[in-house]
């Protein structure tokens, strides 16, 4: 079942692939966005799954708050979408995390 947390975590892919970085970051997104898609809702599996999405946002300095979209010449313009969606994805995290893994 595709969720709004599973197209947010591709898209955000999709930036970070666009923008020639970190293709590990994009695979990890990809990942995650596989994993939900295969867990039933409210499964213990979609809940763990959640939990380590929303474990990225407290990684501290180097975590994936501090990543930033840019090359040689600076920010580029696809960075705010990228930032939008990473809050977008934080607060649809944790909606779901209260609501016990039901989208």
């Amino acid at each position: 079942m595709t969720t709004q947390i599973d197209q947010i975590l591709k898209r955000l892919a999709e930036l970070v692939t666009a923008s020639g970085q970190d293709p590990a970051l994009a695979a990890n997104l990809e990942n995650h966005a596989r994993k939900l898609e295969m867990a039933a809702p409210g499964s213990a599996g979609r809940v763990q799954e959640l939990g380590t999405i929303r474990s990225l946002y407290s990684m501290g300095m180097g975590g994936w708050m501090d990543v930033v979209l840019q090359d040689k010449n600076g920010v580029l313009p696809i960075h705010d979408e990228f930032d939008d969606l990473r809050e977008e994805l934080f607060e649809a995290v944790s909606a779901e995390l209260k609501s016990g893994g039901r989208p």
